[in-house]
């Protein structure tokens, strides 16, 4: 995979659409994937952190959805990544 600076941010909203708050961290390296994975993570973490339980998350890369629906089945030859998800 091409490596290089990498970033991360992410919105939270209520189930009206209300903003609730956002992140972003900048300056790691990594993939695209690796990305995209790490903002799931620091997502669902940061929710959990305040209380929230009943979340939906929306992501629009499919390797990742196909990663998080499959249990690591078709990423798990790429270990990179499994200790993210």
């Amino acid at each position: 995979p091409n490596t290089r600076l990498m970033g991360t941010r992410g919105v939270i909203r209520d189930c009206m659409g209300k903003w609730l708050f956002g992140f972003a961290n900048s300056a790691r390296m990594g993939d695209l994937l690796k990305a995209k994975l790490t903002t799931v993570v620091e997502g669902l973490s940061l929710c959990w952190n305040v209380g929230l339980r009943h979340i939906i998350c929306e992501m629009d890369c499919v390797e990742v959805i196909e990663a998080c629906e499959s249990s690591l089945d078709r990423i798990e030859r790429r270990k990179d990544y499994t200790d993210i998800i």
